[in-house]
């Protein structure tokens, strides 16, 4: 492989180095920290969007026992009865 000088495109000389190579080692350092930065702020982003809105607690449920008798005696079956939304707590 032939190995040549060229300049960044920061404008800096880089020898020695590959013909497809187009950026130095320190514009590659400067390009990944930028690209952690934005990733560290997208996830700080998305958390304070979580702790702004938090999950609703989901309510308790009735045993299933207890389903089943409601359910029986409503005459429907337990399925019928937790399609419903008739086995939570209100």
């Amino acid at each position: 492989m032939e190995l040549i000088d060229k300049r960044c495109r920061c404008g800096n000389l880089m020898h020695n180095v590959s013909p497809r190579q187009q950026i130095c080692e320190e514009c590659k350092k400067k390009k990944i920290a930028q690209a952690k930065a934005m990733t560290k702020s997208l996830q700080a982003e998305d958390a304070a969007r979580r702790a702004r809105r938090p999950q609703p607690k989901s309510q308790p449920f009735k045993s299933i026992e207890q389903c089943v008798r409601e359910a029986d005696a409503l005459g429907i079956s337990h399925g019928q009865y937790v399609a419903r939304g008739l086995d939570q707590v209100v």
